[in-house]
């Protein structure tokens, strides 16, 4: 009993990865960037806080499924993640595209800000894609086994 929930609770290296480089990028590109824009949009330049919303939205849905994806509820934390970016990229194009029709002096540095959250859902995706093949594995071996278990015969009784 010991061994099947050593194996069952344990996440390997690769994936263990996979979720620290996750979460420095969320870190980085959603909650440090995106809170310092949505602070920026709602103190600042209140008639546009609409963006604000947006950003608040989609990083919390980020966060949602980087939260689910440290309780390895990778299936469920793909629609997420895939939510969460994508309302999170369309805000952070209209910023962009806000702050060079009012005078903001615009550098390539706002796009790249933002742009590293893309890396989140390709490791979602990933995760996603590791969990689908391990329960395809695992129902292959259960039937496999199940085939060529030896079967009682009627005769033997």
């Amino acid at each position: 009993m010991k061994k099947l929930l050593d194996s069952r609770y344990r996440d390997n290296p690769f994936t263990i990865v996979l979720k620290v480089v996750q979460t420095l990028v969320f870190a980085w590109s959603c909650f440090f960037w995106g809170g310092v824009t949505i602070l920026n949009f709602y103190i600042n330049d209140t008639e546009n806080s609409h963006l604000a919303d947006g950003f608040l939205i989609g990083t919390l849905l980020i966060a949602v499924s980087v939260i689910l994806c440290y309780i390895r509820a990778y299936l469920v934390q793909l629609p997420f993640c895939a939510a969460g970016i994508a309302v999170y990229l369309v805000n952070a194009g209209e910023m962009i595209d806000v702050a060079e029709a009012t005078q903001v002096v615009f550098t390539p540095s706002f796009e790249l800000r933002y742009m590293p959250s893309v890396a989140i859902i390709i490791i979602s995706c990933a995760l996603c894609m590791l969990q689908i093949w391990s329960l395809i594995a695992k129902r292959e071996a259960k039937k496999n086994e199940f085939n060529n278990s030896p079967t009682k015969s009627i005769f033997d009784e």
